[in-house]
C-alpha cells in the first residue's frame, strides 16, 4: 500500500512541478530581450537554468560518476572541451561541474527552443553559425571576452555536432582559439554513455561517466599553435575513449 501511495504522489506531484516550472520560465521569458547580448549574470535566471539541469538529470534517472575532478582548478576561469554524442552532454556536464558560471557555445537551433531558448540567451550562452566563418570568429571573440571579463568560463564541443557513428568526430580547431585569446587553461572532459539516457528512459537508470582527462596549462596554450593544442585535446579524448584516428575514419 505504501508503494501505491508513493506512486500516486509521484504521478501527481511531478507533472504539477513540471508545469509550474514551464509557467515560471514562460513568464520570466517575457522580461528577456532575445535581440540583446547579455554580458552579465542574473542570480534569478541562473537559478532557473540550474533547476532545469537538475530536473533533467534527476527525472531521466541519470547517475553521474566523476573521475579526475580533483584536478579542477580551485579558482580562475577556463575553457571546457568535451566530446559530443547526446543532447544530454551539456546538461550533464553543466550540472556535474558545479561551476558558478558556465556558458556554452551552442548551435542556432538551441536558442529557438520554446521558453528555454531565451533562458540560454539570458545566461550568456553564445550562438554560433558554422556556415559563416565571420560569424564564427565573432562568437569566438565574444566567448574570450566573457572569460577575460571574469563573467564566465566557457564550454565548447569541437566536433560541432553530435557524433552519428558513436566515434569521435572531426574537430573544428577554431573554437580552441578562445583559450589562447583569453589566456586560460583547457579542461579536457570525456563524456561517456549519455547516448544511453534516451534508450533507458524511463524504465532504467543510466550511469554516465565524466572524466577530466587533462588540464592543459596556460603556458602550453600560449606557446603552441591552435592546431597543436587541438591535437593534444583530441589525443586525450581518443585515449580515454579507447579509440584511434583510424577508428574515426571508419
Amino acid at each position: 500500500m505504501t508503494f501505491l501511495y508513493v506512486l500516486l504522489w509521484c504521478l501527481a506531484v511531478i507533472p504539477a512541478a513540471a508545469l509550474l516550472y514551464v509557467i515560471v520560465i514562460f513568464v520570466s521569458g517575457l522580461f528577456i530581450d532575445r535581440s540583446r547580448e547579455y554580458t552579465s549574470y542574473s542570480p534569478y535566471f541562473r537559478f532557473l537554468l540550474k533547476t532545469g539541469a537538475f530536473c533533467s538529470v534527476f527525472f531521466s534517472r541519470t547517475r553521474i560518476h566523476t573521475v579526475g575532478f580533483e584536478k579542477l582548478p580551485a579558482d580562475g576561469r577556463y575553457l571546457v572541451v568535451g566530446n559530443h554524442r547526446s543532447n544530454f552532454d551539456p546538461i550533464v556536464l553543466f550540472w556535474a561541474l558545479k561551476c558558478p558560471e558556465l556558458a556554452y557555445i551552442s548551435k542556432l537551433g538551441c536558442f529557438r527552443i520554446p521558453f528555454y531558448g531565451k533562458l540560454l540567451c539570458r545566461n550568456c550562452f553564445l550562438e554560433i553559425d558554422k556556415t559563416s566563418p565571420r560569424h564564427s570568429m565573432e562568437t569566438i571573440n565574444k566567448a574570450a571576452e566573457l572569460i577575460k571579463n571574469d563573467t564566465a568560463s566557457v564550454g565548447v564541443f569541437p566536433e560541432g555536432t553530435r557524433s552519428k557513428t558513436g566515434r569521435l568526430g572531426e574537430f573544428h580547431d577554431g573554437v580552441l582559439k578562445i583559450a589562447k585569446k583569453a589566456e586560460v587553461p583547457i579542461l579536457v572532459m570525456c563524456i561517456e554513455n549519455t547516448i544511453s539516457i534516451h534508450k533507458n528512459f524511463p524504465l532504467r537508470r543510466t550511469h554516465v561517466t565524466l572524466t577530466l582527462t587533462d588540464v592543459i596549462p596556460v603556458e602550453y596554450v600560449k606557446e603552441h599553435s591552435t592546431h597543436d593544442v587541438s591535437h593534444r585535446v583530441r589525443s586525450d579524448l581518443l585515449r580515454q575513449l579507447g579509440e584511434s584516428e583510424d577508428d574515426t575514419t571508419v
